[in-house]
């Protein structure tokens, strides 16, 4: 989905893929990783786990499970240009876990002197109802 969500479709077979997401300073962006089609029709997402390497670039918030619980969410502040690594670990409700990698890049606009957001977190979890 183009527009302020951007949704990561994990794949069970091809585990190699990392998400490619691409912003600019001062954008906030939700990033979605969509469990469903990497799971069986069973399961849901009991709790997750999201990381980033570079909290000062990209700033990571509300981090939540969809009701569903099969999809799981964080909203993304962009700040400084760079490239920046994230991942979500979803555990599942028979104790199993996948591992989503996403690569964002924060695309260079410094003729604006925009100015960086705050430091934030480097991991949220968050836990179903």
């Amino acid at each position: 989905m183009l527009g302020r969500s951007t949704t990561c479709n994990v794949s069970g077979y091809n585990r190699e893929v990392i998400h490619q997401t691409r912003v600019y300073p001062l954008e906030r962006r939700t990033l979605i990783a969509n469990f469903n089609g990497a799971i069986e029709p069973a399961r849901t997402i009991v709790s997750a786990q999201w990381d980033i390497d570079s909290p000062f670039a990209v700033n990571m918030s509300d981090a939540a499970i969809a009701a569903d619980q099969r999809s799981t969410s964080v909203i993304l502040s962009c700040g400084w240009a760079g490239d920046n690594m994230l991942r979500v670990i979803a555990t599942f409700d028979d104790g199993s876990q996948m591992a989503q990698q996403f690569y964002v890049r924060c695309l260079w606009a410094g003729w604006f002197s925009d100015v960086s957001p705050a430091n934030g977190a480097s991991r949220l979890t968050v836990t179903a109802p």
